[in-house]
């Protein structure tokens, strides 16, 4: 956690990044979100944009002020920093410079933060010995003995010089006028344009915003646990919808695979005794023409033209017999096939219910990771913000910045306790596979025949269905008569 000892050099670099551009930041505007841009990057991702628009860094919601760009708080600390930061890199450079009290070129050994500029050593020795610029004295930063990045932010805020009145900028700010978003204000603007606008003495603003940053912080951080074990939750979840969804589709091809071998095994079955029947037909008419000969035979001679006749009845019927058990055979055949192409399409149709599932639950899980991932940036980087703002013991810092970071804080704390009860259950596909079974009510196990007696017997074939369809195939096969 930062603190008064928190050195510049400590601070991330991305701290002072664009998330636009990605570059340093210029002309820093805060979001109510507390994300900073650019003002000509912001000014480029509401241009399209009417009346609100998401964060690019974090989705959350924003309004556009009625005035654009320039309705968003400028986050003068951070500007603060950012052009503390450059006036080191300048100092780097080329300690040769103009200086600002004998307007020379020569080397320059202070900075004052009152005259905004570079002092020789002269005029840096005028500035500690005249009465005349005694109020410049807490605002000079020797740079021969001081290496700036090891400042603290405590040190830094001491060097700046206090706001300013936003409307008499010569005078010094001593209030805050919270109705116009804290802005630093005079004596003479509380009676004059902020006449009847919600003032605050800047020292008792920054007090009483601290105590209630303080509050939401703890809040917050009692939160932290459990935002930071969502993400491990929605992995968790993943991982279980994709051994769910293998599971089922496994036991589904296990299931049609022992329904068709069954089908197919009761269908060859079929298939021999109607065969058995043929070869006993084909059998018993040989043995009767067999006997009809010798019969013919031995009477030939008085009963030959009866009996030529009567082969020739008993040769037609045998044919008419035999085809019409080859025409059974061969219905048989087409049923069993019919059946084993029924059930492909059914499990076909089964996987694709349970793959389309899958996906509408990917796609929430995958929203619930992206919302986590935003929820946990955002709570990084306003913890970031306000230990940044708590380090630099600055009330006019406190004052304009902690608003904004309770305020956000607030917003954050509700969507770090929601409870997505609903995220375990996405690890089912929705779609429960209902018992595959073959009841057949023959009293001999087999399909009918022509040899069986049972007729008007019901073979039943029972697929998969759905919680909101159940299909029941049933199949008549009568007897030959």
């Amino acid at each position: 956690m930062a603190s008064s000892s928190t050195q510049l050099g400590d601070i991330e670099e991305r701290f002072f990044e664009c998330s636009f551009c990605l570059q340093t930041l210029k002309e820093p505007k805060t979001l109510p979100c507390l994300h900073r841009y650019c003002r000509e990057c912001l000014k480029k991702i509401i241009a399209e944009k009417k009346d609100a628009f998401n964060c690019p860094l974090c989705d959350e919601k924003c309004d556009v002020p009625p005035e654009g760009v320039d309705g968003f708080k400028t986050d003068f600390f951070i500007k603060n920093v950012l052009e503390f930061c450059q006036l080191e890199n300048t100092y780097k450079e080329d300690n040769v410079k103009r200086c600002r009290g004998c307007k020379e070129v020569k080397n320059v050994i202070c900075y004052c933060f009152k005259c905004r500029d570079f002092l020789c050593q002269q005029c840096y020795q005028f500035h500690l010995d005249n009465d005349m610029v005694e109020e410049h004295r807490p605002h000079l930063l020797d740079l021969q003995t001081v290496n700036v990045r090891s400042l603290t932010l405590e040190k830094l805020t001491s060097l700046t010089e206090d706001p300013r009145c936003a409307v008499h900028v010569k005078r010094p700010a001593e209030m805050c006028c919270e109705t116009c978003g804290n802005t630093p204000i005079c004596v003479a603007c509380v009676f004059g344009d902020h006449k009847g606008h919600m003032t605050h003495e800047v020292r008792n603003l920054a007090k009483s915003e601290g105590e209630k940053m303080k509050a939401m912080m703890t809040t917050l951080d009692k939160c932290k646990d459990k935002l930071y074990e969502l993400p491990k939750r929605v992995a968790k979840v993943r991982r279980a919808l994709e051994e769910t969804v293998e599971e089922q589709l496994e036991n589904a091809r296990i299931k049609h695979k022992k329904a068709s071998e069954k089908v197919l095994g009761k269908a060859e079955e079929e298939k021999q005794v109607l065969e058995k029947q043929r070869n006993a037909i084909i059998m018993r008419n040989k043995e009767e023409c067999k006997q009809v000969r010798k019969e013919m035979e031995e009477e030939m001679k008085k009963l030959k033209e009866k009996y030529d006749k009567i082969l020739q009845g008993k040769e037609q019927s045998c044919e008419r017999e035999v085809k019409k058990v080859d025409t059974q055979t061969g219905i048989a055949d087409e049923k069993s096939s019919a059946k084993v192409e029924k059930y492909n399409r059914k499990l076909q149709g089964y996987e694709e219910k349970v793959r389309a599932s899958k996906v509408d639950n990917e796609d929430k899980i995958s929203k619930v990771a992206d919302h986590t991932t935003h929820t946990i940036n955002r709570y990084e980087n306003l913890t970031a913000t306000a230990q940044t703002v708590q380090a630099s013991h600055d009330e006019w810092t406190e004052a304009q910045c902690l608003p904004a970071i309770t305020a956000a804080g607030e917003v954050l704390i509700e969507e770090a306790r929601k409870e997505y009860s609903d995220l375990e259950s996405l690890s089912e596909t929705g779609v429960r596979e209902s018992v595959m079974f073959i009841e057949q009510t023959l009293n001999n196990g087999v399909f009918l025949h022509p040899a069986g007696r049972h007729r008007g017997e019901v073979f039943r074939m029972f697929i998969l269905s759905t919680d909101s369809q159940r299909t029941e195939d049933t199949a008549l096969f009568a007897p030959v008569l």
